[in-house]
């Protein structure tokens, strides 16, 4: 005769093994789930802070080149640096901290009168090279596993284009030396009224 206990031990065993593989189960798919959120959340607020220094960068350019003060809603830029100081890693948040001192910086250079369109060339250089550094953080981050970024060129005229290091061939400068061609003003002729 067959002991009670001879069916009992392995339903419980049987009960317990499946019980535990759905627990372990659902954890590895929460855990999957929080890692594939969390990257998104941190994709999303890189490119949020880098229209947001698209905007900064081209309202500085323009007051810089035709020296004026700079006329920026600073709002976009604040709630992008909030943003990343809660999804972003110290790495990134540091190299945005860097950017965001540079705009400060060039910013009261601009507003006390430091401008024009040497000036701006010399600005230019030390906002992107903040940004490539910064990109290069957020993609170490988001394991891109690419070489880094020597240059990152985006703006309204050629958003998207990014040069990589190559040794065998050194990066050129992608865009010429003002951002925009002058405009020709249109002449009047002598009979035209003042």
């Amino acid at each position: 005769m067959t002991s009670p206990w001879n069916i009992a031990i392995p339903a419980v065993a049987a009960l317990v093994a499946t019980l535990s593989g759905v627990v372990i189960g659902a954890l590895l798919t929460r855990h999957a789930q929080f890692v594939q959120w969390s990257r998104a959340s941190r994709l999303e607020a890189y490119v949020a802070f880098l229209k947001a220094y698209s905007v900064v960068y081209d309202g500085l350019g323009h007051a810089c080149r035709h020296q004026t003060n700079p006329t920026i809603d600073w709002t976009q830029w604040n709630q992008a640096l909030a943003t990343l100081s809660l999804v972003s890693t110290r790495s990134v948040m540091e190299n945005a901290i860097a950017v965001d001192n540079a705009i400060w910086s060039i910013d009261a250079c601009i507003v006390n009168g430091d401008s024009g369109m040497g000036r701006w060339l010399e600005f230019r250089k030390e906002l992107e090279a903040k940004r490539v550094s910064f990109v290069n953080a957020a993609r170490r981050e988001l394991a891109v596993e690419q070489a880094p970024l020597v240059q990152v060129v985006g703006s309204n005229r050629r958003a998207g284009m990014i040069i990589h290091n190559n040794n065998d061939n050194p990066p050129q400068a992608s865009y010429p030396i003002s951002d925009r061609a002058p405009r020709a003003t249109p002449s009047k002729s002598v009979g035209d009224g003042e």
